[in-house]
């Protein structure tokens, strides 16, 4: 039984590694892109690995110049995964992307092992081999600024093989108990490992039950106390649109957010970044079909319920949907708002559940079946699933392709969602930087419009102002930016507008408060020296967007 369950490891280990680097390897030098360069490019913080102290007690994202890193999210060990990198290959963006890579294939090769438990190892393999080219997966290793999801989903896999196939009670509770550690600060969505590992056991392992609930509540208590250490405590992000929103209008969203996962997983043809809408109508498209095919996909899940025959099966069902329902309460804006509608990339552990269920429905089928036709049916599985391989690998390769041109890829996602203000914003960068300013700044205004208290937008279309040399509207704008929150940049832009202009009773004062801001930043640094040592030879500086 271990010789056989060890050569179909191997065997899986071995394709999953060959499909895996076919299908992503020409892609991993593909360009640093959005906050790819807040998080690495353009942090200081992770470019000195000295600072890994300070990860534990801040967030990811370079605050320009606040003297620590800025953020709601406490995600100390995708901070040190990037300052590890940077410190042995420098900016090189397949360095950064080859172990998430490696990370993708772990955690397809934990999922082969879980499945086997439980089904045929045909069908074990195909929904790992799914799991590896499935398009919705394609961002995990495309996106850098992504690896929190790579880095949570294999310490929390692993974890959860250990905690089933360790003996030793010690070394079980030690390593399942590291791993899940290191997974919550990872991402804070490895906290769902924290149940999912004892509910496994309570499902397929109920003397471990204890044990395990155990070693997730000792874990959690650590977790809690490095994150109070490092007084990230509140959860504040008012700038977005899914932020801004009543709790009424996020629950007027979540019948779309649960449809576009759906069909995400079964037709991936509109793949998405992370989208800021929130649904305000009542429409046809936008509330009563998703509901409709919402209600229906339910009602499968009702049959396929009916349908099982054992116990163990029903048990591989609830365990699937007690993942989902964890990763929905999350990921669902029903408890709490996210950084954006919905992404594609937080779906990678439902994938995981959904292929579960699938895999459980085909079982099913397949047990329902004369015995004397069961060997032609495993044949047409493997055939048809060949054929979804094969179909999921080129389309996740065509997303692979999207990012090569990075303004390719935000006209793309703006087609598909044509009021959010993140792309409209994206796509106006990448025009800024072309020098097509006159371009950039109809969809500067176009996310202004979105989003009318995000301050990155209100900068960048004051930045296309001055850049037209339209310097008293630039003003307007960068004040009002500024006005709306801490972007560092916007506070560059406005400084060094008002002193170059000469506009001394206000760019003592701003310079000041900004300073008081961030006090290590070089750009205010600078200007603030020009105007202290020579006012009137204060250079100007070009504006800037991101």
């Amino acid at each position: 039984m271990a010789k056989t369950l060890l050569k179909h490891i191997v065997l899986a280990t071995g394709t999953y590694a060959l499909v895996g680097f076919a299908v992503f390897g020409p892609y991993i030098n593909n360009p640093f892109l959005m906050d790819d360069e807040i998080q690495v490019t353009h942090n200081p913080q992770i470019q000195d690995i000295s600072h890994w102290p300070s990860y534990f007690t801040s967030s990811t994202m370079d605050s320009g110049g606040s003297g620590k890193m800025s953020g709601i999210y406490f995600k100390p060990f995708m901070t040190l995964y990037y300052a590890t990198v940077w410190h042995f290959f420098g900016d090189d963006p397949a360095a950064f992307r080859l172990p998430l890579l490696l990370c993708h294939l772990m955690s397809s090769i934990m999922i082969f092992i879980f499945l086997i438990r439980f089904f045929d190892w045909r069908l074990a393999y195909l929904a790992g081999l799914l799991f590896v080219v499935h398009p919705s997966n394609a961002e995990i290793v495309a996106y850098i600024a992504d690896a929190q999801d790579a880095l949570y989903m294999v310490f929390g896999l692993l974890a959860l093989t250990i905690s089933t196939y360790e003996r030793r009670k010690w070394l079980s509770g030690v390593l399942t108990g590291s791993l899940l550690l290191a997974g919550v600060l990872s991402k804070e969505t490895g906290a769902l490992f924290l149940a999912i590992v004892p509910m496994a056991a309570f499902y397929f392992e109920r003397a471990r039950f204890r044990f395990s609930l155990l070693t997730s509540f000792v874990v959690g208590l650590v977790y809690a106390a490095l994150r109070i250490h490092s007084g990230l405590l509140t959860y504040e992000h008012k700038l977005l649109l899914i932020q801004q929103a009543t709790y009424f209008e996020r629950l007027q969203t979540v019948p779309l957010i649960v449809w576009h996962y759906i069909e995400v997983f079964f037709y991936p043809l509109r793949i998405s970044l992370v989208n800021d809408f929130v649904v305000r109508d009542l429409s046809l498209t936008q509330f009563w079909l998703p509901i409709l095919g919402v209600i229906l996909f339910f009602v499968a899940l009702r049959y396929l319920w009916l349908a099982l025959r054992t116990d163990m099966d029903r048990k591989v069902f609830e365990f699937s949907i007690g993942v989902l329902f964890l990763w929905f309460t999350l990921h669902g804006s029903v408890v709490l708002p996210l950084d954006g509608t919905y992404g594609d990339r937080w779906f990678y552990l439902g994938i995981w559940a959904l292929l579960t269920l699938t895999a459980l429905a085909l079982k099913t089928h397949l047990e329902s079946l004369n015995p004397a036709k069961t060997k032609g049916a495993y044949i047409t599985v493997v055939l048809v699933g060949v054929c979804l391989v094969s179909a999921a690998s080129a389309r996740t390769i065509v997303r692979l392709r999207d990012w090569e041109v990075p303004l390719s890829l935000y006209m793309r996602e703006l087609d598909q969602r044509p009021f959010d203000a993140l792309m409209a914003n994206n796509v106006g960068f990448e025009l800024f930087h072309r020098d097509d300013v006159r371009q950039a700044e109809i969809y500067f205004d176009r996310a202004t419009k979105s989003n009318p208290v995000w301050d990155v937008a209100w900068n960048n279309l004051g930045a296309c102002a001055q850049r037209l040399r339209e310097d008293d509207r630039a003003l307007m704008l960068y004040e009002k930016s500024v006005s709306l929150g801490s972007y560092s940049l916007a506070y560059e832009n406005y400084a060094a507008l008002l002193c170059s202009r000469k506009i001394d009773d206000r760019c003592t004062g701003f310079l000041k408060r900004a300073l008081a801001i961030f006090p290590l930043n070089p750009s205010l640094q600078k200007i603030d020296a020009a105007v202290r040592q020579k006012p009137a030879d204060v250079p100007s500086q070009p504006p800037m967007a991101k």
